[in-house]
């Protein structure tokens, strides 16, 4: 015995339902992306704000014999990031 009219009629009922569940499955996706392209241009202005207030700061020490060199990107340096970590001496802008 052949099972193939049983396997086509599902077939059948499967490929009715198949557009109007395409339809809800792409109102979804539209609803989805709609609201991440409005969170990814919110992120943008806030990554390019950010960005142009960041200064990068060329730090070396002062000292000979140490001649330790570190770049920190900050709005603004501390006393703690001036310090080298090695010597403890105080290090120049460059």
């Amino acid at each position: 015995m052949s099972l193939d009219k049983w396997i086509k009629s599902d077939k059948k009922k499967e490929a009715k339902k198949k557009p109007e569940e395409i339809k809800k499955k792409q109102v979804k996706k539209d609803a989805r992306s709609n609201v991440e392209s409005e969170k990814t241009g919110q992120e943008k202005k806030k990554d390019e704000s950010t960005t142009l207030k960041m200064i990068k700061h060329h730090l070396k020490c002062s000292k000979k014999g140490c001649n330790y060199q570190k770049t920190i990107v900050k709005k603004q340096l501390n006393e703690k990031d001036t310090t080298c970590p090695r010597c403890k001496s105080k290090m120049n802008t460059n």
